[in-house]
């Protein structure tokens, strides 16, 4: 299980909670499986993710493709569209949507997923419980948050 280091960059939001979230995504796409026994604690909470819709400001960022939370203290985190890797298919929503596994607690895991994409000028960040049969061949993006 990969543990989250002191020399990790990460960003403060200044969310309440004070969660951290790192600054990158984890290299690669990664099935839940994978996810949850590679990155275990480092995953984030649905709790921490609604967190992070409610209080930060998201805008779409054209230059890189990609969409910025800026948090309550001005503090920005880049949210790049990277998509989802479906069981035997390319990349599916390129450039359009980004897609990070989010767990529903560390005591009993179970699948979700931090969406956000742009539709025209709006941008809809969400969360969504998966189901197990997506969970076991869709593969998302990580990124990890160092807890509070």
């Amino acid at each position: 299980m990969r543990h989250i280091h002191d020399e990790s960059p990460t960003v403060d939001l200044g969310l309440p909670s004070g969660t951290l979230w790192l600054i990158d995504n984890e290299p690669g796409y990664h099935t839940w499986a994978e996810a949850l026994n590679a990155f275990g604690r480092s995953l984030p909470t649905k709790e921490q993710v609604a967190e992070l819709i409610k209080h930060c400001r998201f805008h779409y960022d054209c230059t890189c493709c990609r969409v910025v939370a800026t948090g309550p203290n001005g503090n920005r985190l880049p949210l790049p569209l990277m998509g989802a890797q479906r069981p035997g298919t390319h990349i599916d929503h390129g450039g359009r949507r980004g897609f990070i596994w989010a767990v529903s607690g560390h005591d009993e895991p179970r699948p979700y997923c931090f969406q956000f994409w742009s539709h025209g000028d709006t941008l809809m960040p969400g969360l969504l419980c998966t189901r197990s049969e997506d969970a076991e061949d869709t593969r998302y993006c990580v990124r990890c948050v160092v807890q509070p």
